[in-house]
């Protein structure tokens, strides 16, 4: 069971005791106390809490300046108003503040404080959801963003909620100026008008893509099309798109995500590889010379569509989810499985594999190497280190 470190902050010395003794008698939880307000940015400046309870009525400063202090510096820190004072106001200006809970004392005690540790929970869990799903939120951004093809998502009423790296090259529109547009404004770059695309059939019935549209393939819930029509950054292109639909818990679809590749030199490649194959039907004798040339070309297109596919395959190296926080701690939350082959370290632990692998780290280049990622922490900047690694076996 996790461990709940709580902040008591009271005025009332009697108070502050009697609420230690009785939420610590569950062992979830451990409180702290403070009867001087005042106190509190400098308590958290040295300690990390999971929850804030606090009076409102204190000689020094209500409750509502600690509230608004704590959020100046911690604005998730899960905070309870327990308090005496009943009034509308009181409530109203607690939770427009950021209040998570706002609970009146009074009454039998032992139900009070029970309500209090129930709140407590509440707060903590809800932080704790919040904070899952931000997370989560921003694989899922990270995830798209490293796609190789331009791919961007829409929700349901049409607003733009994922624009990756992929296709603000291709179109010159960064994410900051696409996401939650709607209006078909997506389509602008690579049509010039607002206008249905590929990925709005997703959200119509088969009967009416097939009266409506042409040259579009459905490959199970997806739609897939090949259009010369797109100028994007004014530009012909041959593109091809693949549209699928976001689906929630329940099965409901709640967007559509689609993925474009530019196909442009692979069209034109067919195109010069056509009418090679009409000259070469220009005489059998000419046939056959140029025959023979043709399968030597595509012996050597398959050779090197083996080569770049073993390349490609390598390209990604070891794929690894790194964290850096300001405070110096450092590690890494997600290993790829490659890592035993590249670096010939085992992936997991991944609590373990940042300690193992700066091991590997040169000896004179260990201490650049720690150096830059701290300097990248503090300037905010993409992170980019070459050295010498020793794998296990030297």
């Amino acid at each position: 069971m996790m461990m709940i470190s709580v902040l008591y902050v009271d005025d009332e010395p009697d108070l502050l005791e009697l609420c230690k003794v009785f939420l610590e008698q569950d062992t979830e939880f451990c409180v702290d106390t403070l009867q001087f307000p005042k106190e509190v940015p400098g308590r958290l400046a040295t300690r990390t809490y999971d929850a804030i309870v606090c009076d409102y009525l204190m000689p020094e400063m209500d409750g509502i300046s600690v509230l608004k202090e704590v959020r100046k510096t911690a604005k998730d820190l899960p905070f309870i108003l327990f308090t005496g004072r009943g009034r509308e106001d009181v409530v109203i200006e607690a939770l427009n503040n950021g209040a998570d809970f706002y609970l009146q004392k009074g009454g039998d005690v032992n139900s009070q404080f029970t309500e209090l540790s129930s709140k407590i929970r509440q707060a903590v869990k809800r932080r704790e959801v919040e904070k899952s799903l931000r997370e989560s939120k921003k694989m899922l951004q990270d995830i798209i963003n490293f796609l190789p093809d331009a791919t961007f998502a829409i929700s349901r009423t049409g607003s733009v909620i994922a624009w990756n790296r992929a296709i603000e090259e291709m179109t010159g529109i960064p994410a900051t100026e696409m996401l939650g547009r709607g209006d078909f404004e997506y389509a602008l770059p690579f049509y010039g008008t607002r206008r249905r695309i590929l990925i709005d059939l997703i959200f119509e019935t088969d009967d009416e893509i097939r009266a409506n549209y042409k040259g579009i393939v459905r490959e199970k819930d997806a739609l897939i099309a090949v259009t010369d029509l797109p100028r994007p950054r004014g530009d012909r292109k041959i593109l091809m798109g693949k549209a699928s639909p976001l689906y929630n818990e329940g099965g409901e679809i709640i967007g559509a995500i689609e993925a474009i590749r530019d196909i442009t030199l692979q069209r034109e490649a067919e195109e010069e590889l056509r009418a090679a194959h009409e000259q070469l039907t220009a005489s059998d004798e000419e046939l056959r010379g140029q025959f023979e040339e043709l399968a030597r070309a595509e012996r050597d297109i398959r050779s090197k569509e083996e080569q770049l596919s073993e390349i490609t395959s390598m390209i990604p190296g070891v794929v690894y989810q790194f964290y850096a926080n300001p405070d110096g701690s450092m590690g890494l939350t997600y290993v790829s499985g490659r890592s035993l082959e590249i670096l010939g370290i085992d992936a997991e632990p991944y609590e373990t594999f940042f300690e193992r692998f700066t091991h590997g780290v040169h000896p004179e280049d260990r201490e650049a190497f720690i150096e830059s990622i701290n300097d990248v922490v503090r300037r905010g900047e993409r992170w980019q280190f070459e050295g010498r690694f020793i794998r296990p076996e030297g």
